[in-house]
């Protein structure tokens, strides 16, 4: 038999912008569209939140890769509720039994970590589970634990790119670049710790430490009789922190930078999640 582990790409936004009860409906719509997929002999679990599990009797991995492929086909059809059309996506793992596993636990979790792989790389897919797998969950939890080990032991620094203008050949100001030198893992890449952070919530942490320093600098340089205008990114999830202005009043008045000196970059994204309160900000 297989195991397929299906969660759905963003269900979150469903419920956050149409209310748990309109996605608790939309629940019910995709559990009877999974069941279209499925023959008597076969089982569908709803495991929690919008993530569903389907037993698949007497089924070896090509016929569990064409359901797979039939339930990716069958969720791109548009859905329907309250005249409101939309989508729903979703990701999927396979464990094939006595492959893969040989209690229930051990293949939903294989399942699971297949389907985690998929949204790694870019959802709305399916995989089938692979050893090399769990290696790299591994890998990936001991480069989360360093991440968050780095700040306390004095492995993470801020740099500053200067920007230039071109027509002068002036220094104008100075973007803010974290970066992160750990004895184990090398130099990591901001591409790789700086996603991994925004998952965890860690960039929150990150984002105001990163603030301080730049604010620091800035004042320095200002003493120093430089006084450049320093830009710091600012995280979506770190922006929407109830106490983010109030917080940054604070540091500005503590290291007594003036506020012109600080630049936000802030990405496009923000202004698209609760537009009002943002812009307010």
């Amino acid at each position: 038999f297989a195991i397929l582990f299906i969660d759905l790409d963003h269900f979150k936004i469903i419920n956050d912008s149409l209310g748990h009860q309109f996605g608790d409906r939309v629940l019910k719509l995709v559990a009877q569209r999974l069941l279209s997929c499925l023959r008597l002999a076969d089982m569908l679990s709803r495991l929690g939140g919008d993530e569903f599990v389907l037993y698949l009797h007497g089924c070896d991995e090509a016929r569990a890769a064409s359901v797979a492929q039939r339930i990716l086909r069958e969720m791109l059809r548009p859905f329907l509720l309250d005249g409101l059309g939309f989508s729903v996506q979703c990701s999927i793992g396979v464990a094939q039994y006595p492959t893969h596993g040989h209690t229930l636990d051990e293949l939903i979790m294989q399942a699971d970590t297949a389907m985690y792989r998929v949204k790694e790389r870019g959802r709305g897919h399916y995989s089938f589970y692979q050893p090399q797998m769990n290696s790299g969950l591994l890998s990936r939890m001991k480069l989360e634990h360093a991440m968050r080990q780095a700040l306390e032991h004095g492995r993470m620094a801020v740099y500053f790119q200067p920007q230039v203008h071109i027509g002068s050949n002036r220094i104008m100001g100075a973007e803010a670049l974290l970066r992160w030198n750990d004895p184990e893992f090398g130099v990591v890449s901001p591409g790789v710790f700086i996603p991994m952070a925004e998952e965890s919530g860690y960039i929150v942490t990150l984002g105001a430490w990163v603030l301080e320093q730049s604010i620091r600098e800035a004042v320095r340089w200002s003493i120093q009789g430089l006084p450049l205008k320093v830009s710091v990114n600012v995280s979506a999830l770190e922006f929407r922190q109830p106490d983010f202005v109030e917080r940054l009043q604070v540091l500005l008045l503590r290291h007594g930078l003036p506020s012109h000196l600080l630049e936000l970059e802030l990405t496009e994204s923000i202004l698209l999640q609760d537009a009002q309160e943002m812009a307010a900000r």
